[in-house]
């Protein structure tokens, strides 16, 4: 399951550069608490988690946007996949926010976070999900894990730059 995280993440990584890329066209919308995030993690469906999105009034992805890393994905997974995805500007960097759901060989839901502001982003994870069954802190970077039934939750952060958090479950 963490190949499958780390994998999926990486993947991420066209699409938090095309929005990166992109002009900030939209007001500053609400910030996700950490309890927003894994109440829309555990969504069953893509239309759940969007409706659930959506009222954060972040701008969504388009499919333009998401294509490169679609097109990833079904490569690894060897199955389809439905996605959704948001994206909040702000002054320091965009802030996003993805859910998919996979079929195939490693058929699963999951949802990521990357945010620039992450102050008090652990600890909210901690209070929210416990202590880590893994934490991992150093000059470089910070990492946590997760592991409650089959929700399996992770979270790195490079020195003082923006976050991941990947939440997901086996189907």
């Amino acid at each position: 399951m963490k190949k499958i995280l780390l994998v999926s993440s990486l993947l991420m990584l066209p699409v938090i550069q095309a929005m990166a890329e992109s002009p900030a066209t939209h007001p500053t919308p609400a910030t996700l608490t950490v309890a927003q995030l894994l109440d829309l993690c555990a969504s069953t469906t893509v239309a759940d988690a969007a409706s659930k999105g959506d009222v954060l009034g972040w701008p969504r992805m388009t499919d333009a946007q998401t294509k490169s890393w679609r097109t990833s994905f079904l490569r690894f997974n060897g199955g389809s996949v439905s996605v959704v995805g948001w994206k909040r500007p702000q002054a320091a960097g965009e802030t996003l926010l993805s859910f998919w759901i996979a079929t195939g060989p490693n058929a699963h839901r999951a949802c990521t976070y990357t945010a620039t502001d992450t102050s008090g982003l652990l600890d909210a994870l901690t209070s929210q999900l416990g202590k880590p069954d893994s934490l991992d802190t150093n000059e470089v970077s910070t990492s946590a894990h997760w592991q409650d039934g089959q929700r399996e939750t992770s979270f790195t952060q490079v020195k003082a730059g923006s976050a991941l958090i990947n939440v997901s479950y086996r189907n």
